[in-house]
C-alpha cells in the first residue's frame, strides 16, 4: 500500500506509479480524484481522494498493490484512510485552498499533509520532494528511511547523501536518475517522456521522479 498527498501532483504522481506497477505485472488498486480503477477496470467515477475510495482500493481481493491518492479534505475530516502504508509520498506545499478545516497558513497545511508520515510501517520508505521547502524542514520529524527527489537538489548535499547509501530521484544530464545504496541508475530520458513536454514541463517532470522514488520504495 502507498499513499499519496500535497498540494499539486496527486493525481498524476499516483497514476504514472499505477502506470509502473502495471508493468511490473501488478494488479492495481488505484483510487484517485477521478476514479476508483482496479487493473483496467474502473470501479466508479468521481473525486474518490478519500477514505472511500481507499476501501474500494484496498478491499478487492485482485489488488496486489494499492496506490491511494489522499487529499487533504479526508485526512482532516477523519484522519489517515489506512493506518499503515508501505510507503507514503509528500509531493509539495502551496497556498491553495486555504481556509478550509482551519487551515489559514501554509505551516498549517504543511503539517496536516506531513501526518502521513505517521503511517509509515516500520521499515517503510517517506518519499519527499527536496525542492519544497515545508516538506524539508519538517523531515526531520520522520525516524525512518526518506528517499528525495527534486528538480534543484543541492548538488554537494545531494552527493553526500548517495555515498552513504541514501536513496533519491534527479536529473542529470537529462536523464532522469535513480541513486540507491551507492549506485546511479539512469531510468529515462527526459526527452521521452512524453508528460514532461521535452523536459519544458517540469512539474510533470518532478511527478515523475517522485513516482519513480515510490516505486523503487515498493
Amino acid at each position: 500500500i502507498a499513499m499519496v498527498t500535497g498540494t499539486n501532483g496527486k493525481s498524476t504522481t499516483v497514476r504514472l506509479a499505477a502506470a509502473i506497477g502495471a508493468a511490473a505485472g501488478k494488479c492495481v488498486g488505484l483510487s484517485s480524484s477521478d476514479w476508483v480503477r482496479v487493473g483496467g477496470k474502473i470501479l466508479d467515477e468521481g473525486d474518490y481522494s478519500g477514505p472511500a475510495g481507499a476501501r474500494l482500493a484496498v478491499r478487492d481481493p485482485r489488488v496486489e498493490l494499492a496506490i491511494i491518492e489522499t487529499a487533504r479534505g479526508g485526512l482532516m475530516r477523519r484522519g489517515l484512510p489506512v493506518p499503515r502504508a508501505d510507503a507514503c509520498l509528500l509531493t509539495n506545499i502551496a497556498a491553495d485552498h486555504l481556509g478550509g478545516y482551519g487551515i489559514t497558513d501554509v505551516p498549517a497545511l504543511a503539517d496536516a499533509k506531513f501526518q502521513l508520515a505517521d503511517a509509515v510501517k516500520p521499515g517503510g520508505r517517506l518519499i519527499l520532494n527536496g525542492d519544497d521547502p515545508e516538506l524539508v524542514s519538517r523531515s526531520a520529524r520522520f525516524g525512518g528511511e526518506i528517499t528525495w527527489y527534486g528538480l534543484n537538489l543541492d548538488q554537494q548535499a545531494l552527493d553526500v547523501w548517495i555515498a552513504e547509501g541514501g536513496h533519491a530521484a534527479f536529473v542529470s544530464d537529462g536523464q532522469m536518475i535513480l541513486a540507491r545504496d551507492g549506485a546511479r541508475t539512469p531510468i529515462l530520458p527526459v526527452v521521452d517522456f512524453k508528460p514532461g513536454l521535452g523536459g519544458a514541463a517540469k512539474f510533470n517532470v518532478s511527478n515523475a521522479l517522485g513516482a519513480i522514488g515510490l516505486a523503487d520504495a515498493l
